[in-house]
C-alpha cells in the first residue's frame, strides 16, 4: 500500500464500523496503521483502535494500548475510563488501575514542573519597561517588585492565546500573589 492510501484505508474502516462491520473494520484499519512503519501517536486514532479491538474482543491488546497511551500522560478521559473498566473486567477491582493513573498523572506533573523550571531564567534582573494598560495608565515592571511577574503575550489572531484565557484568569485568582500582565502584541497602526 502506498503512503496515500492510508487515510482512505482508515476513512474506510470508520465507514465499515459506522455499519457494524467490526471485523473488516479492524482488518482495514491494522493494514492502514501497519504500513505507515510509524507507531500510532494520533489521540484519536488510538481511541478507534481502541474500540476496534474491544469490539473484536481483542481485550489484552486494547488494555495494553490503552495503558502505555495513559503512561504516556496524553490518554482522554474516555480512553481512562475504558481502561478501568477493562482493568476491573481483569481483576474484579479498579482501585488498583486508579492509584495507577493517579501517580502516572503525578509523575508526569513532577517531571513537567522540573522542565519548566530547568528552562526558567532566575536570579538575573528583568529589563526595566513600561506599557499602557486597557485605560491609558502607564504600567512599569518596576511597580512589581519582590513579586513574581508573569508575562502572557496574546493577540486576537492567536487561537492558541484565546483557548488559554480562562486557564490564565483561573490561574490568576488562585494565586493573587502573581502579578499577571497580559500584553497584547496586536498592531496599533502606528
Amino acid at each position: 500500500m502506498k503512503m496515500a492510501e492510508v487515510p482512505y484505508y482508515q476513512s474506510h474502516a470508520h465507514a465499515l464500523y459506522a455499519n457494524r462491520k467490526e471485523r473488516v473494520a479492524l482488518l482495514y484499519f491494522e493494514m492502514a496503521i501497519e504500513d505507515t512503519g510509524e507507531p500510532v501517536t494520533d489521540i484519536a486514532t488510538i481511541e478507534f483502535y481502541a474500540e476496534l479491538l474491544l469490539a473484536n474482543c481483542k481485550t489484552d491488546r486494547a488494555y495494553r494500548l490503552l495503558l502505555n497511551t495513559a503512561k504516556t500522560g496524553r490518554s482522554t478521559k474516555g480512553m481512562n475510563d475504558q481502561l478501568k473498566a477493562l482493568h476491573k473486567w481483569r481483576t474484579g477491582s479498579d482501585q488498583s488501575i486508579t492509584q495507577l493513573l493517579d501517580s502516572i498523572q503525578n509523575n508526569l506533573s513532577l517531571s513537567y514542573i522540573a522542565e519548566a523550571k530547568s528552562t526558567m531564567i532566575v536570579d538575573e534582573k528583568a529589563p526595566a519597561f513600561e506599557l499602557e494598560d486597557l485605560h491609558g495608565k502607564n504600567v512599569s515592571l518596576s511597580q512589581f517588585k519582590n513579586r513574581v511577574v508573569v508575562l502572557d503575550f496574546w493577540a486576537t489572531w492567536c487561537a492558541p492565546c484565546i483557548a488559554s484565557m480562562p486557564a490564565m484568569g483561573s490561574l490568576r485568582r488562585k494565586h493573587p500573589e502573581v502579578a499577571f500582565l497580559f500584553i497584547s502584541t496586536g498592531e496599533s497602526g502606528k
